[in-house]
């Protein structure tokens, strides 16, 4: 078992980029589990962008995985600050 994402969808890489993975988390409010196939650069950037956006998230690299409490379309640093945020 993996921690935390119990009862939640899990997506994977090969069937959802990168980008669909941003997009589905970011509308939904469900958690969502990524399972993908090698820790690659663009993995690594997107999940820090989701951490720097405010979003939670669980980061299992020694298995591939990640899971991301959605966040209803409104990022949570939107909600407190509208400074422009530094992403990379």
């Amino acid at each position: 078992m993996h921690v935390g994402d119990e009862g939640c969808e899990v997506l994977r890489k090969e069937e959802n980029g990168v980008g669909s993975f941003v997009a589905i988390v970011t509308l939904d409010d469900a958690k969502k589990a990524l399972q993908y196939t090698r820790n690659s650069e663009d993995i690594h950037y997107m999940l820090g962008a989701l951490k720097t956006l405010g979003l939670q998230l669980e980061v299992d690299s020694a298995n591939n995985r990640a899971v991301v409490e959605g966040c209803g379309g409104q990022f949570p640093v939107g909600k407190e600050s509208t400074e422009e945020v530094q992403l990379f």
